[in-house]
Parts: structure tokens; C-alpha cells; sequence
């Protein structure tokens, strides 16, 4: 019995194996990060500068305070739009408890929920008429407590 040797086996794996690879690094190369973000719109940047004059940090309050913010350089929305042509100037203020959305604002001075007592944190955010950040975000925060 004979044994037929086989030749260029070898050779048409690597072959296999080259190419695929080169097809996979051209793949990943056209779908670079750099490729798809130049379509992805920059989000316009304020100059409005945001404040919370109340509660004080450290100030304690009873369990219903009033929030009170000063802003400056823009002015409340009162209504949301969509689309890529959002104004610089106008915007709303997303408010949070302890991390958690409790109001979007209408207006500088709204009370806060009712609070237990304790160490609470408030952070005021301006956004944008769409509801997002702006570039360069425009945010204060403080922390003040509730007493028993």
C-alpha cells in the first residue's frame, strides 16, 4: 500500500488564516469610533451659571424645605423641544434628592418633597430644551439635613 504525500495543505491554511485576518483588520478599521461620532452632533455649550441659595450647605431644615436657585446668563423654558438646533440660553433645571429626580423646574423657587430626617444631598442641573446636558455641564449641589 501506498501513501500518496500530500502536498500544499499547509500552505492553503495559512493562506485561509491570512486572509481572514486581513479582512478582519479592515473591518475593524472602517468601524472606528472616529468614523461614527462624525455623525453624531456635538451638543452646544452655556454660558449660564447656576446657584442654589437654599437650603445652605450645612443648614438644617424641617422636612419640607424650599429650594431656591439663581440663574444667570440664561432663562426657564417653559416648554421641551426636539431636533439639533437647541438654543445656548434656555433650558430647565432637573433637580435631585440623594441622586434621584424628584422635579424637573418651572420657576427658581419650588419646595422639595417631604424628607426624612438626616444628611440629604440636593443637586440642580440646567439642561438643555431637549433634556440633556449641555457641553460643558452647568450644575450645583449642597448638603444640608432634616431635623428629627
Amino acid at each position: 500500500m501506498t501513501r500518496r504525500k500530500r502536498h500544499g495543505q499547509t500552505g492553503r491554511s495559512a493562506t485561509v488564516v491570512v486572509v481572514t485576518a486581513s479582512a478582519l483588520i479592515l473591518l475593524a478599521a472602517c468601524s472606528s469610533t472616529a468614523a461614527s461620532s462624525a455623525s453624531t452632533p456635538t451638543r452646544p455649550a452655556t454660558t449660564a451659571r447656576l446657584e442654589i441659595l437654599a437650603p445652605r450647605q450645612g443648614q438644617v431644615v424641617g422636612p419640607q424645605p424650599t429650594l431656591r436657585l439663581k440663574l444667570s446668563g440664561a432663562r426657564l423654558a417653559t416648554a421641551a423641544v426636539s431636533g439639533t438646533n437647541v438654543p445656548a440660553d434656555e433650558g430647565f433645571v432637573h433637580v435631585y434628592v440623594d441622586d434621584k429626580l424628584v422635579s424637573v423646574l418651572y420657576s427658581l423657587t419650588q419646595k422639595l418633597p417631604t424628607l426624612d430626617a438626616g444628611a440629604h444631598t440636593v443637586r440642580v442641573d440646567f439642561v438643555a430644551l431637549d433634556h440633556a446636558p449641555f457641553a460643558n455641564k452647568v450644575t450645583d449641589s449642597t448638603r444640608f439635613s432634616v431635623k428629627p
